[in-house]
């Protein structure tokens, strides 16, 4: 007989259970939820903690102030990301907030048009509707998860969403039931908008139609057709950019010689990155709930199918990592560099769809421990992205801080123009806070123009040259009218500001003095230089 204390147990546990049935239901028959559990999780707070970073500063403010004028001196190959910056800064100006919603919301519009694009592609391959549904709000959950993509958390990366937007759905064309001829036009229209906001996916629709193909998907002859139509467009997209850089316009993305270097250090960088964001300890755990998570997906899997699967995905990772080289952009998993890997979490998100896909097939115990791993694994990268926000966060509060304690009374009553040296207390972070001249004189620009007038050199309207930060001295040299930048690596002169004064502040001091004398830099200790 049940005691009355065991009753009431019992009674608990199947609530418990009950409960757990009927939320497992609610996101199975509404596996949009995942998703946007996910995006609440690690973007919906962000307006209230991040804001601009690096590029943002000097690109909200534009050329000569015209956001308009960077389609020639900025961003000649990436037109419609300039296109989307003006018509941006029309309604929200330069309100950081404001900038942090439309990022973390482009960021949601890239990951449902992924999910729904997956979602096509497994019903192509001949998954049932409601396995495809739950595998392609799976993989945009992971996708919005990875750590890395933190990358795209400044405020200028709204135009690689953008771009991986238009893509996704340039590919969702492809299944759309209109005629031949209407879906190649739409498609490569779209891959056209695509790639002149952001390069990222060059060739991917390459490894993602032989993926269609060798998993028999009906209507080969369309496919190679829609296959066909993107290859030329990519043909003369390739011709545009070699066309900016014959005429050497903008800041052009081109051929890197040393692409070969940058693509050995891959594997070393990515080793890096997975420690920085979990630490030895859980980077371990990471590798071994991957190791579960495939050993539970090859149980008695079917090796033609997942050759046809595997062979095409590494493929494209492959391509679009050397692309990624060869245009000089090394893989980073933390900090403002990471925002290159977008196109490695796209293709790391189809993995996820398939191999969601194959886990609901599985025998029910394989199928729990799967689907077990997959949560952890899933909470174990939200997690990263949650622990590295605090980066961003600190950034934002620090730049902030040294705006508001800029001595810009005692910066006015000295004379001018003048180039402003600051002095930062500690090493540059991850998110990069005011890393190079252009960002901090930018800010300057934007938030204080009068003092900005003051600084800036005779007959310009607007300069990115006005304030100089660094850690320290030791990187500075410094004289009367100039102050110049060295790489200590080689001792050599890395940039050289010039102007009649030359101003030196120590955040966070309210003190700031006209520099009278040279200070040598100790990275050119040994070596002669000019007065």
């Amino acid at each position: 007989m049940t005691q009355p204390g065991q009753a009431i147990e019992l009674s608990h546990r199947g609530t418990i259970g009950s409960n757990l049935a009927r939320a497992l239901t609610a996101v199975a028959n509404r596996p949009l939820l995942i998703p946007i559990t996910v995006w609440i999780a690690c973007y919906a707070w962000r307006p209230f903690f991040f804001g601009f970073y690096s590029d943002d500063w000097f690109l909200h403010l534009g050329c000569d102030g015209t956001i308009l004028s960077e389609l020639v001196c900025v961003d000649p190959s990436r037109p419609v990301a300039v296109l989307i910056r003006w018509t941006v800064h029309q309604f929200i100006g330069v309100n950081p907030a404001g900038w942090q919603i439309v990022t973390t919301g482009s960021l949601l519009a890239a990951a449902l048009t992924l999910m729904v694009l997956l979602r096509h592609m497994l019903l192509a391959t001949g998954i049932e509707k409601r396995q495809a549904a739950i595998a392609g709000a799976m993989a945009a959950a992971y996708y919005l998860a990875f750590p890395w993509m933190l990358g795209v958390a400044w405020a200028t990366a709204t135009s690689p969403n953008f771009a991986t937007t238009c893509f996704n759905l340039a590919l969702c064309v492809w299944f759309a039931r209109w005629p031949l001829k209407v879906r190649c036009l739409a498609s490569a229209f779209l891959f056209f908008v695509s790639s002149l906001t952001y390069e990222i996916y060059w060739f991917v629709f390459l490894p993602f139609a032989g993926m269609l193909w060798l998993r028999a998907t009906p209507r080969r002859t369309d496919l190679a057709i829609l296959t066909a139509s993107l290859t030329c467009a990519q043909l003369i997209m390739i011709g545009f950019n070699r066309l900016v850089a014959i005429l050497g316009i903008g800041t052009n993305k081109s051929f890197d010689s040393e692409w070969l270097y940058t693509l050995s250090g891959l594997w070393p960088n990515v080793i890096a990155g997975l420690r920085e964001i979990y630490g030895v300890p859980g980077r371990y755990a990471f590798a071994i709930m991957l190791a579960v998570l495939l050993a539970c997906v090859a149980h008695q899997a079917n090796p033609r199918r997942v050759l046809a699967t595997l062979g095409p995905l590494i493929a494209g990772i492959a391509i679009s990592v050397v692309l990624l080289a060869i245009a000089g952009y090394p893989i980073r998993l933390t900090g403002i560099s990471a925002r290159i890997t977008i196109v490695i979490s796209w293709w790391l998100a189809v993995a996820v769809a398939f191999g969601t896909a194959r886990t609901l097939e599985l025998p029910a115990h394989w199928r729990r421990a799967a689907s077990v791993t997959g949560l952890a694994m899933l909470i174990l990268l939200a997690g990263g992205s949650l622990t590295q926000s605090r980066y961003w966060a600190d950034s934002w509060a620090t730049q902030v801080d040294i705006l508001r304690k800029l001595p810009r009374e005692r910066i006015l009553s000295m004379p001018g123009p003048a180039v402003l040296v600051v002095e930062l207390p500690s090493a540059h972070d991850a998110a990069a806070t005011f890393y190079s001249p252009a960002d901090l004189s930018g800010a300057i620009w934007l938030t204080d123009p009068q003092l900005a007038e003051h600084l800036q050199p005779s007959g310009s309207t607007v300069s990115w040259s006005i304030a100089v930060p660094t850690v320290g001295l030791r990187r500075v040299r410094t004289t009367r009218n100039a102050v110049s930048v060295y790489l200590c690596e080689t001792s050599e002169l890395s940039e050289e500001y010039r102007s009649p004064h030359v101003l030196h502040w120590r955040y966070p001091e309210d003190n700031v003095r006209l520099v009278a004398e040279s200070i040598d830099s100790p990275c050119v200790e040994g070596r002669r230089l000019p007065p």
